[in-house]
Order: C-alpha cells, then sequence, then structure tokens
C-alpha cells in the first residue's frame, strides 16, 4: 500500500527554515548610535581635537604659500637686479659723450650764427640706449611686488619711476639730435634752415642737463638694488660705439 503525505504550506509571515539573510550570514547589522557627550570636559576635548587640525592645516597651507611666495620674489629680485645693472651700464655709456656734445654743439652754433665754419665731416648724433623696464612692468603687474617688504617695493617703484623719466628724457635729446644732424648735413644752409638749427641746438642744450642730473641720482641709487649682468652689446667702431662719437669730434678741424 502506498501512502500519501500532504505537504503543508509555509506561514505567509514566516521565513522558511535555513533561507533568508539572517540564515546566511548568521547575525543582524549593529547600529551604533552616537554617544552623548558626558559633561564640559568631554566636550571642550573633543572641540579642542577638531580646532587643534583645523589650525594645523592652515599652517600647512601658509607655510607652502609661504615658501611659493619666496621662490617668486627670489626670481623677480633677479630679474630687476639684472635689469637696472643693464640700464646703469647703458646711462654711463650715454655719459661717455657729455663732454663731447658740449664741444659739438658749440662748433655747430657758431656755425649756425655765422660766426664759425662749418664743422668737418659728416655731422654725426651721438649713440643712445633706450632704457629698460620690462621686467618690472611684468612684476607689478602682477602679484610679486606686493608680497615685497615695503621698504623695498618703496625703493623699487622710485628707481623705476625715475627710469620712466629718464627714458623719456633720452628719446626727447635723440629727436633733437636727429633734427640737428639732418639739418647740418644739409650741403648748403639758408637763413631759415640756420634758425631751425639754431632753435634744436638750444632744445638739446635744455634736455642734455636733465638727462645728465637724472642720471646722476639712477647712478647713486641703483647699486643698492643691481645685480650684475650684460649692459648694451655693441660692435666696437665709429658707428656703434659710443666713444667713438668723441673721435670724430677731437679729429674734425672744420671748414667753412
Amino acid at each position: 500500500m502506498i501512502a500519501i503525505v500532504e505537504e503543508s504550506e509555509p506561514d505567509a509571515g514566516g521565513d522558511v527554515a535555513g533561507a533568508g539573510p539572517a540564515a546566511e550570514t548568521g547575525a543582524s547589522m549593529e547600529i551604533h548610535r552616537p554617544r552623548p557627550w558626558r559633561g564640559w570636559r568631554e566636550f571642550l576635548k573633543e572641540y579642542g581635537i577638531i580646532v587643534l587640525g583645523v589650525l594645523t592645516a592652515l599652517a600647512l597651507e601658509q607655510a607652502v604659500d609661504a615658501l611659493r611666495w619666496a621662490h617668486e620674489i627670489g626670481d623677480a629680485r633677479q630679474a630687476l637686479g639684472r635689469e637696472i645693472t643693464y640700464n646703469v651700464k647703458a646711462l654711463k655709456l650715454i655719459g661717455v659723450q657729455d663732454a663731447c656734445m658740449g664741444q659739438r654743439l658749440d662748433a655747430l652754433r657758431r656755425w649756425a650764427e655765422g660766426a664759425g665754419p662749418r664743422p668737418d665731416g659728416v655731422i654725426r648724433r651721438p649713440i643712445y640706449y633706450t632704457l629698460e623696464t620690462s621686467a618690472w612692468d611684468v612684476a607689478n603687474s602682477g602679484q610679486v611686488v606686493a608680497h615685497f617688504p615695503l621698504d623695498q617695493k618703496l625703493r623699487f617703484a622710485q628707481l623705476y619711476a625715475s627710469f620712466e623719466n629718464e627714458r623719456d628724457t633720452i628719446a626727447q635729446e635723440r629727436d633733437a639730435w636727429q633734427n640737428i644732424a639732418a639739418i647740418a648735413g644739409e650741403p648748403k644752409l639758408d637763413d631759415g634752415d640756420r634758425r631751425e638749427l639754431r632753435h634744436a641746438i638750444g632744445l638739446a642744450r635744455t634736455i642734455g642737463p636733465r638727462r645728465r642730473g637724472n642720471a646722476i641720482f639712477l647712478l647713486s641709487e641703483s647699486p643698492h638694488l643691481a645685480v650684475d649682468g650684460p649692459g648694451p652689446a655693441f660692435d666696437r667702431g665709429p658707428a656703434a660705439d659710443p666713444a667713438g662719437f668723441c673721435r670724430s669730434v677731437a679729429s674734425a678741424p672744420g671748414r667753412r
């Protein structure tokens, strides 16, 4: 005889034995609830740990920032110092011609007034160099100069303001001498040419002392901020060497 066994259905609300997450993991998840502080002492202790961590992070950030700016300031200081040295050497080269400029202007003035012969040879103008301010312009356009010490920042600003003023003065003096050379280079002058020549000579005589006065200040203040570097490059010769201007003046006997 065959026995018939009826299968009972599991309860709707329960799990089959041996199945489900609980049976697989063997334990349920444990959730920790925050523990309340036990008095002000424990609160201040945890608060101090948080504050100390924040302050330490800020201090490290400031230290890294300070090192970065120290590097930036050092690079800018080197670039500015070399540019100052270039300008100083340029001013000294221009100054080599000062005495000869006066002699040539005296001779040209006598000729323009009809009181002396026309200076012999080609009427050359002195050699001028344009002063550089590009390093200062770049450094000052960013934030580097703002991190300089105040006294150093003021000295650089004053010095470069004088360089810019001197650069403008040199440009004016160069223009005056270009007019002198152009007029005096004509084979024959009429009365209008002579008046224009006298005017250009007077302008050069007015601008020259101003340039020399600025140069005295710049040459005295620059060594404190200069860093050794190159000066203007030129090929030795009468057309490029400032001393060549003086040699041409000394060798010209003059003629009517």
